[in-house]
């Protein structure tokens, strides 16, 4: 269990690395916007805030002189959602499946003889009246729901990087 957690750790950390490398001209648009007074108010967002979206606020936070440790503490308040955060991803995942095997059926068909797409697809109604919390086809593992959090290790490696491989 502590290498699945190290391993995860790792991954997670290489992740947002390559997030914050290769995606720094779009930060880079991002802060200018957010820093120019003539766009307030202004809102950022994403399913989950915990990738790109996390790196943002973090920036944001630092750009503002908040502590590293507040920051950290911030960024790990997305773990109070990481239930719903999972439940979405896999809500979206099933209506993408199955738009795909529905306008792609030979991509879908690619897909699953490749083993891309699970044996067991979950089956989701996007119409339906029951929550994703109460939706018996949502599945809910500490696997899955470990894919869904934060970790303070995380953000701090994001720190580690600004400072050591892009100048600070």
């Amino acid at each position: 269990v502590e290498t699945y957690w190290s391993d995860l750790i790792l991954s997670l950390c290489c992740h947002m690395r390559a997030a914050l490398l290769m995606n720094s001209d779009e930060i880079l648009k991002a802060m200018k916007v957010l820093a120019d007074p003539a766009n307030y108010p202004v809102a950022f967002g994403c399913m989950a805030g915990k990738d790109r979206t996390g790196i943002l606020g973090q920036l944001v936070l630092s750009a503002l002189g908040v502590s590293l440790d507040d920051i950290v503490e911030d960024y790990l308040a997305t773990n109070d959602s990481s239930a719903h955060i999972n439940a979405c991803i896999q809500v979206c995942a099933a209506m993408w499946l199955s738009e795909l095997k529905e306008k792609k059926p030979k991509q879908y068909e690619q897909r699953k003889k490749h083993g891309q797409i699970p044996d067991a697809e979950p089956i989701t109604d996007p119409d339906s009246e029951i929550s994703v919390q109460e939706d018996p086809n949502i599945v809910t593992n500490d696997e899955l729901l470990a894919s869904s959090r934060v970790y303070g290790e995380i953000a701090r490696f994001i720190f580690h990087v600004l400072d050591h491989e892009l100048g600070g």
